[in-house]
């Protein structure tokens, strides 16, 4: 099988066609190869630490949306800090926001493609957690891009939860790994 690859452009911007001789699972493999490396927990802290930021997505389905108001409520002084930043869906955000005082970057709706522009920005590195309570009682019309969301945060190893006890183990487990550097020391997450 043969393989092109137009990548390049040529001096006159005219694209350049690279062919390549292999099978699909050789051009597979190599793919896979050239991708990055999933990041290590090891290397999650690092990155934070590094850029002293930690970038929280919070997203939940029409039946969830009371749960992730009280747990953000719950957990306030943690995501209010000034390293944190969070984004979120369009009515998500809006309610977190008027709930705690906390500022939200709101994405659009999920059914907007409020999922999707998350899911862009985990593939882009801009996003280090994601907290998406999901109502598994009830079909949902984007339900391709809820799958896409998911399916990124496994390829990109974000960590993901998609209940409240997933979520509080998550951001517990980020509080005792980042309360020296963060300065966390005074908060009580118990």
């Amino acid at each position: 099988a043969l393989a092109q690859n137009m990548s390049k452009t040529s001096n006159e911007g005219a694209p350049v066609v690279t062919v390549t001789e292999g099978s699909d699972a050789e051009m597979k493999s190599k793919l896979r190869a050239e991708q990055l490396e999933p990041q290590s927990s090891l290397n999650f802290y690092e990155k934070i630490i590094t850029k002293k930021q930690l970038t929280i997505a919070l997203i939940a389905h029409d039946n969830k949306k009371s749960e992730i108001v009280a747990f953000a409520r719950e957990y306030k002084h943690f995501l209010a800090h000034e390293w944190i930043t969070l984004i979120a869906t369009g009515t998500t955000g809006t309610r977190i926001e008027e709930a705690t005082g906390i500022k939200v970057t709101k994405m659009l709706s999920g059914p907007l493609g409020g999922d999707a522009q998350i899911g862009s920005r985990v593939v882009e590195g801009m996003v280090d957690v994601v907290l998406f309570l999901v109502d598994p009682l009830f079909a949902h019309p984007h339900e391709p891009d809820i799958q896409g969301l998911l399916r990124v945060c496994n390829l990109q190893n974000i960590p993901l939860a998609t209940n409240v006890m997933s979520a509080r183990l998550i951001l517990q487990h980020i509080y005792e790994q980042l309360r020296k550097p963060f300065g966390f020391e005074k908060l009580n997450l118990a």
